[in-house]
């Protein structure tokens, strides 16, 4: 028997560290998809390949379930999908051969990992896939969400797991509990920039606590105010682009007001662009390197805008909105 899934990539449009305490925030899945295909075979214990991205691994399913393996291991993040299953009763009769294929090559660049959640559409495709072989119709989420988080630590908001999840733009809240709603889509153009720097997402969370130590600062607070009028500002495309500038502003000063480095030099180059033909521009997500977006009424001045980036070293991603989030044949 074969399986495959695929689940989207992400962009983060709003609500970067503000999701962290609470406050909603957009995502959009984008069509950098990850694949995961499963197939049952006659002998062997569970093989993982990844493509290049790291030697191919072959473990016994107990193994799986009760050791910790290196995250450079191809099967980690499955691990944890696995070990969420055994917990909550849902492993079921799990196959003892099992080759595992993994294809996120979507999410890199010459080698660089892009910032599109990647980590994360892992742990979808792969949840997805083992639930159709499992023959279970549970949502996939709720197992994504926990394998995903307890993969990094117990950190992070698990935008990136909603996004993969449901696709299209979808309004996310992190706390109490995680809720991801799908959204209309503002008629907005935007184009997404690679910064050629992978940012590391842990590390800044970790600072990101530090910095507010428990506490709501006067730059958080804003940045709070500003993620939930743009969370509220879907239904029009000139209050969202209004609403995204006044955003955009308050993440800047949330990066100034603490020594995080939303805004890398790169990202830093393609705002002064953006501001020059008056499109809007930010980091996407921790910030740091990663991706950037720019968003537009004016699809002349994004075009503009994108050609000055591309003269300045940052060409435009071939990256679109993905209405679809999951599938699984």
């Amino acid at each position: 028997m074969t399986v495959v899934a695929s689940a989207p990539g992400k962009i983060v449009v709003s609500g970067e560290y503000a999701v962290l305490v609470g406050a909603p925030a957009l995502v959009a899945a984008v069509d950098r998809r990850t694949t995961c295909t499963l197939r049952v075979e006659a002998s062997g214990d569970w093989r993982f390949a990844t493509h290049g991205f790291a030697p191919d691994t072959t473990h016994a399913l107990g193994r799986l379930v009760t050791t910790d393996l290196p995250r450079a291991d191809p099967a980690y993040l499955c691990s944890h999908v696995l070990r969420h299953l055994v917990t909550v009763g849902a492993a079921g009769a799990l196959p003892h051969h099992l080759a595992v294929d993994i294809d996120s090559r979507a999410g890199f660049a010459h080698g660089i990992k892009l910032g599109v959640g990647t980590s994360a559409s892992v742990c979808v495709a792969f949840a997805a896939a083992l639930l159709k072989l499992l023959e279970r119709t549970d949502d996939v989420f709720p197992l994504a969400y926990a394998a995903h988080r307890a993969a990094q630590g117990g950190r992070g908001s698990g935008i990136d797991v909603a996004a993969a999840c449901r696709g299209g733009l979808v309004r996310y809240t992190a706390q109490p509990a995680p809720v991801a709603v799908r959204v209309g889509i503002p008629a907005v153009a935007f184009e997404a920039f690679a910064t050629g720097a992978a940012a590391d997402t842990g590390r800044h969370i970790a600072s990101f606590d530090d910095w507010r130590r428990g506490g709501i600062p006067p730059a958080l607070a804003a940045l709070i105010d500003a993620s939930t009028r743009m969370a509220a500002a879907v239904g029009d495309a000139r209050t969202f682009v209004r609403e995204l500038r006044a955003y955009t502003a308050a993440l800047r000063a949330l990066d100034d007001a603490t020594t995080l480095g939303i805004y890398s030099a790169a990202h830093n180059t393609l705002a002064e662009l953006a501001e020059r033909h008056a499109v809007v521009y930010k980091p996407c997500g921790a910030g740091g390197g990663d991706l950037g977006a720019a968003f537009a009424l004016d699809r002349g001045a994004l075009a503009a805008f994108a050609h000055a980036a591309h003269v300045n070293g940052f060409p435009p991603l071939s990256l679109e909105l993905d209405e679809h989030g999951i599938t699984v044949g």
